[in-house]
């Protein structure tokens, strides 16, 4: 069974149904996941463990405040991985997280707008 994108009664709990809110979050958020994301295959290129584990531990708590379950997931993978040094699976990994974005984009969006 596939994991849902988002709990929407959970986002909604989290942001008090401010709708605005959730519209300001979700362009913040998505801003700065391009730019982790970039970061993140940087640092696979570098083979920097460390700050890849930073990043990805990172995102996942992000994604977890949007109670964005597919994503959380997707990113639990990667700091998972990285904390075992499975470099050979981690860009795998990173583009499973990625191909998350544009699903969850897409349901912020629809919550946001009260669809």
């Amino acid at each position: 069974m596939d994991t849902p994108v988002i709990d929407t009664a959970d986002l909604m709990d989290r942001f008090g149904e401010d709708r605005e809110l959730i519209t300001e979050v979700t362009e913040l958020f998505f801003a700065d996941f391009e730019r982790r994301l970039g970061d993140l295959r940087e640092c696979l290129a570098n083979e920097d463990h460390e700050e890849m584990a930073r990043i990805a531990h990172s995102l996942k708590g992000a994604s977890s405040n949007l109670s964005a379950l597919g994503m959380t997931a997707a990113t639990k993978r990667v700091e998972s991985l990285v904390r075992a040094r499975r470099t050979d699976e981690l860009l795998g990994a990173i583009q499973a997280l990625e191909n998350t974005a544009p699903a969850l984009r897409r349901e912020l969006c629809s919550i946001a707008r009260g669809v």
